[in-house]
C-alpha cells in the first residue's frame, strides 16, 4: 500500500513509528528503505524550498504505524522546537539531493501528456453529446414547426 505517490500534492509529513517502507523515484526505481524513527514527505513542510508535489513514491512493505503531521501543525510546533524543525529541514535537503530531476522531468511530461489525452477525450465526448442534443432539438423544432403549420389556418391568397 502506498503512503503517497510521485506528483501528488504535498501538504503533510509522516513519522514512521514501526514497519518498513520503500522510497521510489518518479520512474519507479527503488532509492532507499525507511523504518521506525524515520520520516517521509518532510519536504512538504518547506514549500519555499521544494516542489508543492511529491517527488517520489513511498510504499509500505510491512504493517506500519505512521503518524501524520499537517503543514499547519508543523509550523505551530516549529515556533517552540526550532532545533527539531532544522533537523527535519536537513533530512529534507538530504532526500532532495537523491532526486533524479531528469526522471522527474520525464515523469511530469508523461503525466502531462496523459492528462492532455484524457482532457481531449473528455472534450471530444462532450462535443459529441452536445452535437446529439442539438440534433435532437433541431428535429423536435422541425416536427413542432410542421405540426404548427398543419394547425394554422390557410392564409388568404396563398398556401394551397
Amino acid at each position: 500500500q502506498y503512503l503517497f505517490k510521485a506528483f501528488e500534492p504535498a501538504s503533510d509529513m509522516f513519522f514512521v513509528q514501526s514497519g518498513e517502507l520503500e522510497v521510489y523515484n518518479s520512474q519507479g526505481h527503488l532509492l532507499y528503505t525507511i523504518g521506525a524513527g524515520d520520516i517521509a514527505g518532510e519536504e512538504a513542510m518547506f514549500p519555499e524550498n521544494y516542489a508543492p508535489f511529491r517527488m517520489c513514491s513511498v510504499r509500505a512493505t510491512s504493517a506500519c504505524e505512521i503518524l501524520e503531521m499537517s503543514f499547519e501543525n508543523f509550523h505551530e510546533i516549529k515556533l517552540h522546537f526550532l532545533d527539531l524543525a532544522e533537523s527535519i529541514k536537513a533530512v529534507a535537503a538530504f532526500h532532495w539531493s537523491l532526486i533524479d530531476f531528469e526522471a522527474v522531468k520525464k515523469g511530469l511530461s508523461e503525466l502531462s501528456a496523459k492528462r492532455c489525452k484524457s482532457l481531449e477525450h473528455a472534450h471530444a465526448k462532450q462535443r459529441t453529446q452536445i452535437m446529439r442534443r442539438t440534433k435532437r432539438r433541431l428535429e423536435r423544432l422541425k416536427l413542432e414547426g410542421v405540426s404548427q403549420a398543419s394547425k394554422s389556418p390557410p392564409r388568404p391568397g396563398g398556401d394551397y
